[in-house]
């Protein structure tokens, strides 16, 4: 089953309840209590008057004022502790354990339990005699030791500041490190173990993924909570200098360090931590000071980055394995994977991974194959590609195969991007690439670039290399985690083919992880035929050291039937496919592309549905929108009159 991502209530739900629990309940049923009765109330000011604190007093009253948004969220917090069922449902809650932890002998638990026994209450507020742990329990006085179930809940930061970020919350009521004592060090050992294992469960669906578990020295959220949080930052969240600093300076203490503070001194001021916030923001990878915020996060986030390739790759024997990525996606997540409800489709469960959302502003499948390729080229300190590059500040040069002339070229589309991006077009007709070849080509230029006294780093077409190649391994593995998730298996996965590096790589990532066992991968040609892309997908093996063991012809179909009228050049029913799916799906598929390809498996479908019906099919979108921009004069005519309308205002 996936795990359903935290949707916050909306700010007229949050003062509501607000309203509601700062006047308190009256029994031990109400929502917003404790378990002994009433609500916890507004904000820290104030005190904690009202009501007794028997099972069916008052509650503990208000605790004075605070500002709606955050006290809306402890409440939240509380709500989520008091009711973790309730939670569940909500899609709040990412892990929940019960967790065994020793109680160390001579801890100062059995002094506290003879301060709370008078009223019913066990230490952080449990009732009766024992700790409840939902798989068990245990019981533990403190100054013989023991074991102890503690039940902890993994919960979706609402507002999170990086790809993955968590909360690890007890089911205890306590307020902050700063109420903390030594009899709480086994909630805290409890809260670091899970911790570690949400730690274990985010990296087994990204690799490339660094994590801090920690606190903040004086948190802003009432209900003690641990941080689980991706070093990346990459979140509209992390939006100033204060969250920033509150998580990459002295003012986020790690788990382990708070523990080894309460078992020092037996408690948690925090009062010192305080000017950590307020100091000159600074890169925590590279000690870089930049002039803005926005410098500091585009820094931090192309950064290099440790990368472990999934567990299947590594056991495969590749010769090449990256050992360094670049992160490039705006996206907090792996990429959309969704059904798609295809006009005219009858019989075929059609679903879309839509890796045209993928990051930046040229997004598709070329970032993934980049994350790999730029890491590479920095690590290797050179200072220009012959590629895309411009987000990571580095020089740019492209070659474009085109008849157009530096004077007569139209300024539309990709070429259009091109230029914003301020990258140096280098023009070659189509004669001479077919005489000259791509690879030729790219070393001409990059000895040309050499000579101006640059460090240029080579690309070949479409990133289709051994370390391009990674990028769809990568993406197979985040295909897989998602297919559990969602509980479902593909018959079929469809691609476009262009160069030969996604499809090779994503050939060689369902073959090595074994998805291959039921799916059939398919890649329907945007150019060439299906000859010349066997041959390059078996060099690609061949060059990762797999050759004796695959062949490109066992592990992709490739089919060259849709082609068309050649690269780049869009049939008048092509166009008119691209245009009634967006209007009927709301997906935009580009000509050159994954246009042919679809055009290509609904023409499959339709000339044997028996071969397809019953089948799950999911469609690789990669990317390609811009393409959109220079078919216009093309697309324009195709468009219905009628849904152009003249308004005239009734005033």
């Amino acid at each position: 089953m996936q795990r359903p991502q935290y949707v916050p209530p909306s700010s007229d739900e949050r003062q509501s309840g607000e309203r509601r629990s700062s006047r308190g309940g009256r029994g031990r049923g109400d929502a917003s209590g404790r378990g002994r009765g009433g609500g916890r109330g507004g904000g820290r000011g104030g005190g904690r008057g009202g009501g007794g604190r028997g099972r069916g007093g008052g509650g503990r009253g208000g605790r004075g004022g605070g500002g709606p948004n955050r006290e809306g969220w402890r409440l939240e917090l509380a709500a989520i502790t008091q009711n973790p069922d309730e939670a569940e449902r909500a899609g709040v809650v990412f892990l929940r354990e019960a967790v065994q932890v020793e109680v160390v002998k001579g801890s100062g638990e059995q002094q506290q339990r003879k301060r709370t026994k008078r009223d019913g209450e066990q230490p952080g507020g449990k009732s009766e005699a024992t700790v409840s742990g939902g798989s068990g329990e245990a019981r533990s006085d403190g100054a013989e030791g023991g074991m102890r179930t503690e039940e902890v809940l993994v919960i979706y930061d609402k507002m999170p500041k990086a790809r993955r970020h968590m909360l690890v919350l007890p089911l205890r009521e306590i307020d902050s490190p700063q109420t903390l004592k030594r009899f709480h060090l086994p909630v805290l050992r409890a809260l670091h173990a899970t911790a570690l294992k949400t730690v274990a469960m985010l990296q087994a669906e990204d690799p490339s993924l660094t994590f801090r578990i920690g606190y903040h020295a004086i948190p802003t959220l009432q209900q003690l909570h641990l941080h689980v949080v991706s070093e990346d930052f990459d979140s509209r969240c992390m939006n100033r200098e204060l969250r920033w600093n509150s998580f990459t300076t002295p003012f986020f203490i790690p788990s382990t360090e708070m523990m080894a503070i309460i078992e020092r001194d037996g408690k948690f001021d925090g009062t010192e931590y305080k000017r950590y916030l307020r100091q000159d923001i600074v890169c925590f990878r590279c000690q870089h000071r930049p002039r803005t915020f926005d410098d500091l996060k585009m820094k931090a986030n192309t950064a290099l980055r440790p990368y472990v390739a999934p567990k299947w790759a590594q056991e495969a024997g590749l010769k090449v394995v990256p050992t360094k990525f670049v992160s490039l996606t705006s996206s907090t997540g792996p990429t959309r994977l969704h059904r798609w409800h295809l006009p005219s489709v009858d019989g075929v469960e059609v679903w879309i991974k839509r890796d045209d959302e993928t990051g930046l502003v040229t997004s598709g499948n070329k970032i993934r194959k980049l994350q790999f390729l730029l890491a590479d080229a920095i690590d290797k300190e050179h200072d220009c590609i012959v590629t895309i590059a411009r987000e990571l500040g580095i020089e740019c040069h492209l070659i474009l195969r085109t008849d157009y002339t530096p004077e007569n070229i139209p300024i539309t589309g990709n070429v259009a991007l091109d230029m914003m991006m301020n990258a140096q077009l280098h023009l070659v007709s189509v004669a001479e690439y077919n005489r000259v070849g791509s690879p030729q080509l790219l070393s001409d230029l990059g000895k040309r670039l050499e000579q101006e006294g640059k460090k240029p780093y080579l690309i070949p077409v479409g990133g289709s290399n051994e370390l391009g190649s990674w990028g769809y391994m990568q993406a197979t593995e985040e295909l897989c985690h998602q297919m559990k998730d969602l509980n479902i298996e593909f018959d079929d996965i469809i691609t476009t083919i262009g160069s030969g590096g996604t499809t090779g790589g994503l050939a060689l990532g369902v073959a090595l992880s074994g998805l291959s066992a039921r799916t059939k991968l398919h890649a329907f040609c945007a150019c060439d035929d299906d000859e010349y892309f066997y041959r390059e997908i078996d060099q690609l093996i061949t060059n990762l050291g797999l050759g004796d063991r695959f062949k490109a012809r066992d592990l992709v179909s490739v089919n060259d039937k849709y082609v068309g009228l050649g690269y780049s050049i869009s049939q008048k029913e092509e166009l008119e496919l691209i245009i009634k799916v967006a209007q009927h799906t709301g997906v935009v598929v580009d000509p050159t592309y994954t246009g042919k390809a679809l055009y290509g498996l609904i023409h499959e479908i339709k000339a044997d549905p028996e071969k397809w019906k019953g089948k799950k099919v999911l469609f690789l979108h990669t990317g390609g929108l811009y393409d959109i921009y220079s078919r216009l004069d093309q697309l324009s005519p195709l468009f219905a009159k009628s849904q152009i309308h003249t308004f005239a205002s009734s005033q």
